[in-house]
């Protein structure tokens, strides 16, 4: 991914002089989704967090994704790609179009994991540091999750987190698969069938093991009973990937992806 305009090519020779340090988190007033053209796909388009960003690329008649960490410096997003390690720099804030969706091809899938990627910053910043430690994170991160707002998990809340999760996963073994950092959102979406398909399993499956009072739900408590979480949130993903329940383990690796494994270890 190269700087595409003349505005980023003179920022791409100030970032060549810029330390490192001289760079910082995205601030608030900069994240959200981002267009340096036109909204609506046919444009570079980012889906920017404090840490993060998604980047949308169109070539042709598709549209490859990258994933990157995001960094501020002088108005501008500089964006390390993972994978490749390479930076992209975009054109001043001033200059780029805000937007109100990511491209329709990313979102008639993948809209579950873009809210989801839309708060990760927030819960980073609520489990960083602080008293509590891993169970007040660990609420965070249930919060995120619980989209009736009753304290308990669904299972079709669960299966919402499944299908979120697979794009990351997704990504990622893509990654590791070719080394590109860009990856076709058609191979992503194979991630995505696979987990709409093993999604209800696998929700029925931890209910079916861990719901210990018998409500058809489950709660914190239960999904962490006797593993209480580690600090910070990666600390709460292990401590939820302990409590799969073997059978669960066992097809979802021999699945073609294993996703909620994968999220979780």
């Amino acid at each position: 991914m190269k700087p595409i305009t003349v505005m980023a090519a003179v920022f791409a020779l100030l970032a060549s002089v810029v330390s490192p340090a001289a760079a910082g988190p995205v601030p608030e007033r900069a994240t959200g989704i981002w267009s340096v053209g036109k909204c609506g796909g046919a444009a570079l388009t980012l889906l920017v967090g404090s840490n993060d960003a998604l980047i949308f690329e169109p070539r042709g008649n598709r549209i490859d994704m990258a994933m990157g960490r995001a960094e501020w410096f002088e108005g501008t997003i500089l964006v390390t790609v993972y994978g490749e390690r390479e930076e992209t720099i975009l054109p001043p804030l001033d200059d780029m179009m805000r937007c109100k969706a990511p491209p329709i091809r990313f979102s008639l899938m993948f809209a579950e994991s873009a809210a989801v990627f839309q708060r990760l910053s927030e819960i980073e910043k609520r489990c960083a540091g602080g008293r509590g430690g891993g169970s007040r994170c660990a609420g965070y991160v249930f919060d995120l999750f619980d989209i009736s707002d009753d304290g308990k998990f669904s299972k079709a809340e669960i299966s919402r987190a499944i299908r979120a999760a697979s794009l990351f996963v997704g990504y990622r073994m893509a990654v590791s698969e070719t080394g590109k950092a860009s990856v076709p959102l058609e191979q992503l979406s194979i991630a995505w069938v696979a987990a709409s398909l093993l999604g209800p399993t696998v929700a029925a499956n931890l209910i079916d093991s861990y719901d210990f009072d018998g409500d058809g739900f489950l709660s914190p408590e239960e999904l962490l009973q006797d593993r209480p979480p580690e600090a910070g949130i990666e600390g709460v993903a292990a401590g939820l990937a302990a409590n799969l329940p073997p059978k669960a383990i066992s097809g979802l690796m021999k699945s073609m992806s294993g996703l909620f494994f994968g999220l979780l270890k």
